[in-house]
């Protein structure tokens, strides 16, 4: 029971995030590796448990907040975004990528 409860936490949570139906915050865009192919979208929702929205290129993931010693770190399929700061380290598939924020 407890692991389809998870699963459909998790499942709602990416719907609320997809369709935008929870507070959000952004979006921020990362500047990666001085490389405008790999510039990266996230918008951080404030659903359970948390989500983030990135954007890469065409591709849209969905991805979740776990737990970590310092900064953000979420996870998804294929996908971990770890922000500090205004810094982040991102894994795409196997692309590893240095990113920081960009300023308006």
């Amino acid at each position: 029971r407890g692991c389809v409860e998870a699963n459909y936490r998790f499942r709602i949570s990416e719907l609320q995030a997809v369709y935008r139906l929870a507070p959000a915050r952004g979006p921020f865009t990362y500047a990666c590796d001085d490389n405008p192919a790999s510039e990266i979208e996230a918008t951080f929702f404030k659903t359970d448990p948390p989500t983030a929205r990135l954007e890469r290129g065409d591709q849209q993931l969905t991805v979740w907040l776990v737990a970590t010693g310092s900064g953000s770190r979420y996870e998804g399929q294929n996908v971990t975004f770890w922000a500090k700061r205004e810094e982040a380290t991102v894994t795409w598939l196997d692309e590893e990528f240095r990113c920081r924020v960009e300023r308006e």
